[in-house]
């Protein structure tokens, strides 16, 4: 509700509960902000009720595993402006790193499995995975969204249990000053 109330895009972690979680998106009318559902691991069927609703398709490691047959056929359907890459850190490495710890730079594997899944080139793939993430999460589209959660947090009393630096440069900057103005209720971690 938060989301939708402030322009911001979700992110969907939904396992073993596709209906409730289809069934939750469409009654908290969910795809008025969109977002991503994370690590999809349903049907084609369902991914293109998602894309209707607006929804991006997080692709990561398990479309490069040999048994993941629903998901390589959901990737060969889907358009590929629809999909974004994900790394699902620290697990879920793609081949041939499955059952290691998982990170930015094994997506070189995800970026091949999906060109080879659409028959276009790798360049492709990347080229249009920037443009669908710049879209998702565009900073600067999102940032008085981004400021005014950040301020609630604040002002609410909570500690904020991430690096902004590393999340979004912009925000960190922003959030010194708006911890200024909460009156310094809040720790930053990885501030100075």
């Amino acid at each position: 509700r938060l989301a939708k109330e402030l322009r911001l895009p979700i992110v969907v972690h939904s396992r073993d509960a596709a209906n409730d979680t289809l069934s939750i998106i469409k009654e908290e009318k969910a795809y008025e902000c969109g977002g991503v559902i994370h690590c999809y691991s349903y049907s084609p069927e369902l991914a293109r009720e998602y894309v209707k609703m607006g929804f991006y398709l997080g692709i990561g490691g398990v479309v490069t595993f040999k048994n993941s047959k629903k998901l390589k056929q959901t990737v060969a359907e889907t358009d590929i402006s629809h999909l974004v890459l994900e790394t699902d850190c620290p697990y879920l490495s793609p081949e041939p790193h499955r059952g290691k710890r998982n990170d930015s730079k094994n997506l070189i594997y995800v970026i091949k499995e999906i060109a080879n899944l659409k028959g276009i080139s790798e360049e492709e793939v990347e080229k249009q995975e920037k443009l669908s993430g710049k879209d998702l999460f565009d900073e600067e589209e999102h940032l008085p969204q981004e400021t005014e959660i950040l301020k609630r947090i604040l002002q609410s009393d909570f500690t904020l249990m991430r690096d902004l630096r590393q999340f979004s440069p912009t925000l960190y900057d922003h959030s010194q000053k708006i911890s200024a103005l909460a009156g310094g209720a809040a720790k930053i971690v990885g501030g100075n």
